[in-house]
């Protein structure tokens, strides 16, 4: 018996069915609550089945702290457990690997082509490569700026593949072979979207594409899935965004960019050349540079343009995000429409120019590192003019298309796929011959009716999917409260956000701090946390706020205890792992329904309504369980925490959909009644000596 395990027989009853479905085939959904073990209920039999077949078996998450978990703990425990050695890689996308030849080679040119910061930021990853195991982003133990890491990364348009000088250094080759020979692959779902969205397009099921190939798989955290995939297969163009593509061409903030390379293989070649061509040509870099800049401003004015009609809009009291392909008539705006494709022709121009350019230098023998690093930029260039195309088609039904408010008075465009039903179908159930889903929220009131239409599940043969839901071994009803106040004014209702931060302090002072509160608005957060600050601070509470600092600077903060106080959103919801005494109360502000006026969720309402569905009941309402689920696991980690779900939205007890809420939740004991109350009940389950009325109300 391994040393320190507990007997857990829902871990048993998954395990045994990923062992059933990898040998068979087919789609197992499995809801496995908190303290399941999950795991290794999948990581066992993946690795026993790839040792014993000799299938490769991909695993993905959705956050790097499971991914490193898996790798660090979980993965080589198995290896130990099955008495076998066990090959497993963790693969990220190339982007993570140094590239050794563009290193030299912005190293070479250091004098003329970087920016003043560059010097010794180069000088530093020039020493950490000689010495560094993987190159690898994640180990590097000093801050590169990103612009500069982007371009001495590995990048596949611009890599030199077997012609590369430094190809028996390269890291990333490194990596691809080391995940060659594993049996198990442990990815994140971009990466593994990424991975299929290649063999979608090219009809390769076989062999290689970003991953070597496989047929079986898990998806662990695959509530995240969907949207991971809205993002991956979105698109987004800032003025930032642009500024950067641009400035790498022509030059940004005291860099030089790759019109300067040019100009210089120019001037190299230049007794190569005859008959006034190399002046010609020089003259050219420096036309393609004042264009590059035509096109940058181009962009920007109009995101400028749309973002003062957002800023219109809003005023008007009109959401601040503007759903472009549900406009039509004077509501379209056609100016911009019109500025913004121009700018997309021009830039594509722009492109086209460019790869003329380094066609005719290549034909003089110019050094093909340049070549490669300007053709990369030209298939950039051309994929944003035609994302910008796509932004402002008025055919492309299947996308949802947008443009919301950025600092600084611009705008961005977006757009994404309405519907992934269809696309994972065929890429993943399919084309797989096994898939294994798991998380700890996936059902609404115990049914995976919602998980199956979102992913497309509902389409399969019936004999082809098999359900599992494996309760938390955890004692609920020993080990934490649900606290519902049930006199607090609701949200949308005048003086809300002042009985809010009033709430909010109560609830944290009897805890004694250790709590993370929960919102679903930035700028509900913000404002509460201004009117919290001083009267925290009177209390010896120490409050922080997403924002501050990087996640894991905050969470770390919150491990180490003190009376700390940690406000988020979003993220915050889920993925959160904090063991023990330093998070015993998790404060939910509001119940967790989409923000109205997001162009993706009401797309994706209206595309259920008219089919005839209601989007409340078959979309947002069940997304907002899930969610809530999702919060409300942040509390009990371990069989020893202790600690109290404090929820200050009464709709939960008022309204009819309040059922669906309850039923979805753990069974801890719940405490409803005035707050007055349920804060004195909840200082005797703290043990605290702090109560209600020591917390005086503003």
């Amino acid at each position: 018996m391994l040393d320190g395990y507990e007997q857990r027989p829902g871990q048993v009853r998954m395990l045994e069915q990923v062992c059933r479905l990898l040998e068979r085939g087919g789609v197992l959904a499995v809801e496995a609550g908190t303290g399941v073990g999950k795991s290794l209920a999948y990581g066992i039999p993946a690795a026993a089945f790839a040792l014993a077949r000799g299938r490769r078996v991909v695993i993905s998450s959705a956050t790097i702290n499971l991914q490193e978990q898996l790798v660090g703990k979980d993965l080589p425990l198995v290896g130990r457990l099955l008495g076998r050695s066990l090959r497993f890689e963790l693969v990220k996308g190339r982007g993570n690997y140094l590239c050794r030849r563009r290193l030299a080679d912005a190293w070479r040119r250091l004098h003329v082509s970087q920016g003043p910061a560059d010097g010794e930021q180069l000088a530093r990853l020039v020493s950490w490569a000689e010495n560094s195991e993987d190159g690898s982003l994640a180990s590097l133990d000093f801050r590169v700026d990103e612009e500069l890491w982007e371009r001495v990364s590995s990048d596949a348009d611009a890599c030199l593949g077997m012609r590369c000088p430094r190809r028996g250094e390269c890291f990333f080759a490194r990596a691809r072979a080391r995940a060659e020979r594993a049996q198990l692959l442990v990815v994140n779902h971009h990466l593994l979207l990424a991975d299929l969205a290649v063999r979608l397009d090219s009809g390769n099921w076989e062999k290689r594409a970003v991953l070597p190939s496989f047929g079986h798989l898990v998806v662990d955290e695959a509530h995240e899935l969907e949207d991971a995939a809205s993002s991956f297969f979105g698109v987004r163009i800032t003025a930032r965004g642009m500024a950067r593509l641009l400035g790498r061409l022509a030059g940004r903030r005291g860099r030089a960019g790759l019109l300067d390379d040019l100009a210089r293989e120019i001037e190299s070649l230049g007794g190569a050349l005859a008959g006034g061509r190399a002046q010609r040509l020089r003259q050219s870099t420096g036309e393609l540079q004042q264009q590059a800049r035509e096109v940058e401003q181009a962009y920007r004015r109009g995101l400028e343009q749309l973002g003062q009609l957002l800023q219109e809009r809003r005023q008007q009291g009109t959401e601040s995000k503007l759903r472009l392909d549900r406009l039509s008539g004077d509501d379209y705006p056609a100016e911009v429409d019109s500025s913004l494709r121009e700018a997309a022709d021009r830039l594509r121009q722009l492109a086209g120019q460019v790869a003329l350019l380094v066609e005719r230098l290549g034909e003089l023998g110019q050094e093909e590192s340049v070549s490669a690093e300007a053709l990369a930029w030209v298939e950039r260039a051309r994929l944003l003019a035609e994302h910008t195309d796509l932004v402002f088609s008025r055919e492309a039904d299947e996308q949802v298309r947008w443009a919301e408010s950025q600092r600084g008075g611009q705008a961005s465009l977006h757009a994404a796929p309405v519907e992934l039903a269809p696309l994972f179908r065929q890429v993943l159930f399919e084309n797989m011959e096994a898939v294994v889903l798991t998380s700890a929220t996936l059902t609404v009131g115990g049914d995976f009716e919602f998980f199956h239409e979102r992913l497309g599940l509902d389409g399969l043969p019936p004999q082809r999917l098999v359900e599992l839901v494996v309760e938390s071994p955890f004692t609920y009803r020993e080990q934490a409260r649900l606290a519902i106040p049930a006199d607090l004014i609701p949200p949308g209702q005048p003086g809300y956000e002042q009985a809010l931060a009033d709430a909010v302090v109560q609830a944290v002072a009897v805890s004694g701090g250790a709590a993370l509160v929960l919102y679903t608005s930035w700028g509900t957060m913000r404002r509460v946390a201004e009117r919290v600050a001083g009267r925290l601070g009177e209390l010896g509470l120490q409050l922080l706020v997403q924002g501050q600092a990087r996640r894991d600077e905050l969470l770390e903060r919150l491990r180490q205890g003190g009376g700390v106080v940690l406000f988020g959103v979003d993220s915050f919801w889920r993925g959160i792992d904090v063991v023990g005494p330093a998070l015993r109360h998790v404060v939910i502000t509001r119940l967790p329904f989409d923000v109205p006026g997001e162009p993706l969720i009401e797309a994706r309402g209206e595309r259920l309504e008219a089919r005839g569905l209601s989007a409340f009941r078959h979309f947002s309402l069940p997304r907002a369980v899930l969610r809530l689920k999702q919060g409300f696991g942040r509390l009990i980690r371990s069989r020893g925490d202790r600690g109290v779900v404090t929820l200050l939205d009464r709709r939960v007890l008022e309204r009819s959909y309040g059922r669906e809420f309850l039923a979805s939740l753990p069974p801890a004991r719940r405490l409803v009644g005035p707050a007055e109350d349920v804060f004195d009940e909840l200082a005797e389950f703290f043990g605290s000596a702090t109560s209600r009325r020591v917390v005086p109300l503003e």
